[in-house]
């Protein structure tokens, strides 16, 4: 998986906050679709027989590119200009984020889970 794909599986769930978007933002989104649709995770919704959940799912991916840019350690403002949020914006994708793998991480160290994860994947401990 790459970390568009990754990021973007993180925004598709439930408790995350997505960006709204703006008029501009559906070409540059669906151009940036069309070059990276074999890196999602999620199947990508029909955009004439599932309209709303396009739409839902051109946020999510908006709200990772966003993600991604953070995590570049890209400058704030910049963040502001590329992609029409305020700091307020920025701040509660970054919560949701953090929140997500603070979750994951607490998942992970429930003895239960952890057994039942690794009898599933055993390839993920190397000895």
């Amino acid at each position: 998986p790459t970390a568009i794909g990754l990021l973007h599986l993180v925004c598709n769930t439930p408790d995350m906050g997505r960006l709204y978007l703006r008029r501009r933002d559906y070409s540059d989104l669906e151009l940036f679709l069309n070059e990276h649709a074999d890196e999602f995770l999620t199947p990508i919704p029909d955009q004439h027989y599932e309209p709303d959940k396009y739409e839902f799912f051109l946020a999510e991916v908006k709200t990772a590119q966003m993600l991604q840019a953070w995590l570049e350690e890209t400058r704030e403002d910049d963040i502001h200009e590329q992609f029409g949020v305020g700091a307020g914006d920025i701040r509660r994708v970054k919560s949701g984020y953090a929140r997500f793998f603070k979750h994951a991480r607490d998942l992970f160290r429930q003895p239960i889970f952890l057994a039942e994860f690794l009898d599933f994947h055993p390839h993920t401990i190397k000895k």
